[in-house]
C-alpha cells in the first residue's frame, strides 16, 4: 500500500488488516489516516469469492446431515474462510488504493 500524503510504500500485514475493519489506515511513516474506498466492483468481488468457499460448503453439510441450519453455518464459514484471504492478499494489497481522507484532504 502506499500512503497518499507522503508516497510512503507499506505492506499490508494481517495486523493492519484486522485492525482496520472500516479501511481507515494510519501510515507508519508521517502518521496520517487515509482510507481504502468502498466501490460496488469491490463488494461485487467480495460476493463472488464468499460464494466461491460458501456455496460447495452449504450444499455439503446440506446433503450430508440434511439441516438448513448446518447449511447457512457453512456458508458463512465457507465464505470466511474464502473471501478473508482474497480480499486481503488479493483486492485490499494488490488493486485498491489508500486515498486521502476528507479532513486531511487539504494539508
Amino acid at each position: 500500500m502506499q500512503c497518499p500524503y507522503c508516497q510512503t510504500t507499506f505492506p499490508l500485514t494481517w495486523g493492519r488488516y484486522f485492525g482496520a475493519p472500516t479501511g481507515r489506515h494510519i501510515c507508519p511513516s508521517c502518521g496520517k489516516e487515509s482510507r481504502l474506498p468502498l466501490t460496488v466492483s469491490y463488494w461485487l468481488l467480495v460476493f463472488m469469492a464468499a460464494c466461491l468457499g460458501g456455496v460447495p460448503l452449504a450444499l455439503l453439510l446440506y446433503v450430508k446431515l440434511g439441516s438448513l441450519w448446518w447449511s447457512l453455518a457453512g456458508w458463512v464459514i465457507g465464505a470466511l474462510l474464502t473471501a478473508i484471504p482474497i480480499d486481503k492478499i488479493f483486492l485490499d494489497g494488490r488493486y485498491r488504493k489508500l486515498t486521502r481522507m476528507a479532513a486531511n484532504a487539504t494539508t
